[in-house]
């Protein structure tokens, strides 16, 4: 996979932080490690899940779900790869208020599931399970989760997003879909298949 100009930025902004008149910052949550199948013993399921590394850590050694949370609202993109490769593969663009909810429910992997509104049993969620899939397709082993959020001065006030990474875009009100929207537009228009998204037919 090519570095793109969008996917540059990107990982510029998480290496080296933001400048002062940039209105938008970058930050690596953490990196997702996927597992051998294994079978749950609560709802028997076979499948493979995540371990979180992270620096957020409370003194206890706990992972910091609130300080995850506390990046929010906004967007995310989650980069698959395997170390001491080159090779990396943008698995998709999402979005969120609370980061640290968004984590924990990939780490649960094929073993999450989700239910249904009527008297049918609960499934195994179809996003992780897609997820997994095409880890296991593209025989990588880790995934790097950024987030994508305003700066505070952005937040502040409502002004125009000039920088390098989205141009012309008005600041919103609800920044997390409008920042998911047009970078999984910009990141598709520069060759990203995405393959992770769940959106496709609806070219978002």
């Amino acid at each position: 996979m090519k570095y793109t100009k969008t996917l540059q930025k990107i990982l510029e902004l998480s290496k080296y932080g933001s400048k002062p008149d940039d209105e938008l910052e970058c930050h690596i949550l953490g990196d997702l490690e996927i597992s051998d199948p294994w079978t749950n013993p609560t709802n028997k399921l076979l499948g493979s899940t995540f371990t979180l590394h992270t620096d957020y850590r409370l003194p206890s050694g706990q992972i910091n779900r609130k300080g995850l949370n506390s990046v929010g609202p906004g967007a995310y993109i989650m980069i698959a790869y395997t170390p001491g490769s080159e090779e990396i593969e943008i698995l998709k663009v999402g979005e969120t208020y609370k980061f640290g909810q968004r984590l924990n429910m990939y780490e649960r992997g094929e073993h999450r599931t989700v239910g249904s509104t009527g008297n049918g049993p609960k499934v195994p969620d179809p996003t992780n399970v897609n997820i997994v899939r095409i880890m296991r397709e593209l025989n990588h082993t880790h995934i790097k989760f950024i987030a994508i959020v305003p700066t505070p001065t952005a937040k502040a006030k409502r002004i125009n997003i000039t920088n390098s990474l989205i141009e012309g875009l008005s600041a919103p009100l609800n920044w997390k879909q409008i920042l998911e929207s047009k970078i999984e537009q910009q990141l598709k228009l520069e060759g990203h298949g995405l393959p992770a998204s769940m959106n496709k037919a609806k070219g978002s």
